[in-house]
């Protein structure tokens, strides 16, 4: 394999990665700044939630792992209806829903390589949690799904130079007002999630031995 081929996946919790910790399986090499895991092929840092831990641990992981592509995983939230607790996207752009350029006076956004014929899905990415149905309402204007990493994290691969996708799956939808609401479907839906993602990151690990 080339010097730089290891797929390392980015995830806010642990929470979301056990399924992955569990069973690749990884294992753990370090806790601090950042939790991380390393499997044969495979690494995973535990940013934590939020635009800045996001981003820190980015940085870090391209700064400390031998990085052939950055996987983003984790839970979203639906901006408007006809989603389902449960699906799963690969994203092709990201914003920041609570930011503007003060040069374009715009929200700032980030666009992602998906295959052709795969659905358009945009990620808003905001440092608050987003429930209730008025500010789901209004981000849905530009947006699909809703987090608090994804964004940080395409920005900071770009300052690399590094390669990153993005995969999410919906863990709230427009009737689902509560953080407890979640959390529970987080532990409902993650295993379902690793399943049908990991075809997707053997996919990825080819295309790095590929690079030789």
């Amino acid at each position: 394999m080339s010097e730089n081929s290891r797929v390392v996946l980015i995830m806010a919790t642990r929470l979301e990665a056990l399924p992955f910790i569990e069973k690749i399986p990884l294992k753990q090499v370090q806790s601090k700044p950042f939790e991380v895991f390393e499997g044969d092929q495979l690494d995973l840092v535990i940013s934590g939630v939020g635009k800045v831990k996001a981003a820190m641990a980015t940085a870090y992981a391209c700064m400390t792992r031998s990085v052939g592509t950055l996987v983003n995983l984790g839970a979203a939230g639906a901006a408007k209806p006809g989603f389902k607790a449960g699906e799963w996207y690969r994203v092709s752009k990201a914003t920041e829903h609570d930011r503007i350029s003060l040069k374009t006076r715009a929200r700032p956004e980030f666009t992602l390589e998906i295959p052709g014929g795969e659905p358009e899905i945009v990620l808003a990415t905001g440092e608050n949690p987003v429930l209730s149905e008025k500010e789901r309402e209004r981000i849905s204007e530009f947006a699909d799904l809703i987090d608090m990493e994804g964004a940080a994290v395409i920005q900071a691969a770009i300052k690399f130079g590094t390669s990153c996708v993005m995969y999410k799956f919906v863990s709230d939808t427009v009737d689902h007002t509560d953080n407890a609401d979640i959390v529970g479907n987080i532990k409902i839906y993650r295993n379902r999630f690793f399943e049908e993602i990991m075809p997707e990151l053997r996919n990825r690990l080819q295309q790095e031995y590929q690079k030789e």
